[in-house]
């Protein structure tokens, strides 16, 4: 199987530093990694693979920058040009990708989420209408893939839904902190405490025991802690349970997001596409490859 990699922006031979660690440890374990350059694809719908490759068909994943729906299409539509087929198509990867489409599968497990299309995100009618099912709740302002975490307490976090101030003004700094790179729309999702293992020394945003899973054709590749700059254990964790979540998600590969509450509940925090996924670490490469090697 092919890992397609982005190309390094002014080497068109070399992968993206970011990635460095990948591609050593794919190669080593039996894939063979590829490369293109984003800039060529988006910006002049052209499609450079290097090193060269024969025209039989071959499955492959891409383990890449984040990408719009529409750039991952076209994407997907140039690597199939070349008999090269990505594991996930576009209609799985806008699936998993937007947390909207994602949601019904996982919403008994994960906080209540409500969100408005992009298309209407200046109705601030419509947002204070989204936001008035959560009460005097806390929550979480987000689109539908990002958030701006680290402007926690500005473009975030409001503390009181009822606060229709605050939660205008927050909408309109993620919409102006996004800009262009808005994706989908806005989201609002109740804020659960969950265990803590401190606040993050700049921007103030709380720091909880959560991890991140890999699933690989439904089977989990890889289970680590999401924050790398905290050590904290791995006990407890109900894998079976969201194992059996994992079977109804629709897309071969992904990522799930899991964390404990404060009362002792594990709850789903969010799942997103596993080929636009970090690992938590750069040490984690070669376990990632040989984990994914024997799913494969």
């Amino acid at each position: 199987m092919y890992i397609v990699f982005c190309s390094h922006p002014l080497y068109p031979k070399q992968v993206d530093d970011e990635y460095q660690s990948e591609f050593e440890a794919c190669r080593q374990y039996g894939f063979t990694p590829l490369l293109f350059s984003f800039e060529e694809l988006i910006e002049h719908n052209e499609m450079k693979i290097y090193p060269q490759i024969n025209m039989e068909p071959q499955k492959a994943m891409y383990r890449g920058w984040m990408v719009t729906i529409e750039q991952y299409t076209l994407l997907y539509e140039k690597l199939k040009e070349n008999n090269i087929h990505l594991l996930t198509s576009p209609t799985e990867y806008a699936n998993i990708h937007y947390f909207p489409n994602a949601y019904s599968h996982i919403k008994q497990y994960t906080p209540l989420t409500t969100w408005i299309s992009k298309e209407h995100i200046h109705d601030e009618a419509l947002v204070l209408k989204q936001t008035a099912i959560f009460g005097d709740s806390a929550m979480i302002v987000k689109d539908y893939v990002k958030s701006r975490k680290h402007e926690w307490d500005t473009a975030c976090y409001v503390p009181n839904a009822e606060d229709t101030e605050k939660v205008l003004h927050t909408v309109r700094n993620v919409i102006r902190l996004q800009g262009e790179a808005l994706n989908g729309g806005i989201m609002f999702r109740q804020f659960i405490e969950l265990e803590s293992i401190g606040i993050h020394e700049k921007s103030g945003m709380p720091l909880s025991r959560e991890f991140r899973i890999f699933y690989f054709n439904q089977q989990p590749v890889l289970t680590e802690n999401y924050w790398e700059e905290i050590q904290y254990e791995q006990d407890q964790i109900p894998l079976s349970f969201f194992n059996k979540v994992a079977k109804d998600i629709p897309s071969s590969f992904f990522t799930m997001d899991i964390a404990r509450t404060i009362n002792n509940e594990w709850i789903i925090i969010e799942v997103g596409d596993g080929q636009v996924s970090g690992l938590p670490s750069y040490d984690l490469s070669h376990l990632f490859y040989r984990k994914l090697q024997k799913c494969n």
